[in-house]
C-alpha cells in the first residue's frame, strides 16, 4: 500500500479584529438630569405628531394606552371626533383630534364663564 504523507497547509497568522467599545451613556446622578419621565395622564405623543399624520383606531388605542373598544366608546360619548374610513379602517388626523379637544375645552370655558360672576 502506498502511503502518501499529508503535509498540513500553512496556517496564516490569525488577525485579531478589535471592535470599538460601545460608548458609555452617563448615568444620571443627583446633579445630571436625564430625559423627563413620562407624566401620568399626559398624552404628548398625539400633540407631537404633525397635524396631517394619519392615525388608525389601533394606533390611537396604542398611543393612549387603551383598547379599541375604549376608542369606539370615546367616539360615541363625543370625547373623540368621528373617524373617517380609509382603506377599510377608522382613521383620524392628529390635527383633527387636537382641534376637537381644543373646541371642547373652549365650549366648557364659555359655559362656566357665564355661570361665574365677573369680579
Amino acid at each position: 500500500m502506498n502511503e502518501t504523507a499529508v503535509t498540513p497547509a500553512p496556517v496564516a497568522a490569525a488577525t485579531v479584529r478589535q471592535e470599538a467599545a460601545p460608548a458609555l451613556e452617563p448615568t444620571p446622578g443627583p446633579d445630571v438630569a436625564g430625559p423627563p419621565a413620562p407624566l401620568p395622564g399626559v398624552f404628548a405623543a398625539i400633540g407631537a405628531l404633525p397635524p396631517g399624520a394619519l392615525i388608525t383606531e389601533a394606533g390611537l388605542a396604542k398611543l393612549l394606552g387603551k383598547c379599541t373598544a375604549s376608542i369606539k366608546a370615546a367616539v360615541s360619548r363625543g370625547e373623540l371626533p368621528f373617524p373617517v374610513r380609509l382603506m377599510g379602517k377608522n382613521t383620524w388626523t392628529a390635527g383633527a383630534i387636537v382641534r376637537h379637544h381644543e373646541n371642547r375645552l373652549e365650549a366648557i370655558a364659555k359655559k362656566f364663564a357665564k355661570l361665574r360672576p365677573s369680579a
